[in-house]
């Protein structure tokens, strides 16, 4: 792989690495305001997983307590951009989660506040949980999107070098070796003029 594909330095990589790196923030700044919403009130936190009765009241409140824990940190990785591509996996999981939650919120016509981002549990009026599943299936899309391609700008992925190519799993190769030939004709057998 050539460093200027690597880099994206024109076409569609760099747009690619461009949208990448919006994608990557913008999911940072949705999972650290959503876990920071919840964790200034635990106890309502406790109550909204518990207002949704899929699970037990203690596995309620224990996924109360660690959610917005876990939300804060996975942005907060994200946001350095550390293990980009793990973290939007992760977050993708988490989304499909919250998709089936609000889904079987709708399905079992149980009007509760979604409590995705704090607030009341209560529904001051029916929630509008086709918005919910929609404003999710776009930030799944997104978190998909970096799990197939998490380059992206400003990111402690390449500081610490443990960046590899989305579109093939190759570590980046520099444009040259030592001597100057190009890695391209040397693996195509043939040498410079």
């Amino acid at each position: 792989m050539h460093a200027e594909s690597a880099t994206g330095s024109g076409g569609w990589p760099s747009a690619r690495t461009a949208i990448s790196t919006v994608a990557r923030l913008a999911m940072a700044a949705v999972f650290v305001v959503a876990g920071l919403s919840k964790i200034t009130d635990i106890e309502l936190a406790k109550l909204s997983v518990e207002s949704y009765q899929i699970f037990p009241r203690e596995i309620a409140h224990v996924i109360g307590i660690t959610l917005p824990v876990l939300e804060i940190a996975l942005g907060a990785l994200l946001l350095l951009g550390l293990g980009t591509r793990i973290v939007a996996l992760l977050m993708s999981l988490l989304l499909i989660a919250f998709i089936a939650g609000i889904a079987s919120l709708w399905i079992r016509d149980i009007n509760v506040a979604c409590g995705c981002f704090g607030g009341s549990i209560l529904a001051t009026e029916r929630p509008n949980f086709a918005f919910e599943i929609g404003r999710d299936l776009l930030m799944l899309a997104a978190t998909a999107w970096l799990t197939v391609w998490p380059r992206t700008h400003l990111a402690l992925d390449d500081v610490l070098g443990s960046r590899t190519s989305a579109a093939d799993g190759e570590r980046e190769q520099p444009e040259h070796d030592e001597t100057g030939r190009e890695y391209d004709e040397q693996l195509s057998g043939s040498s410079p003029r």
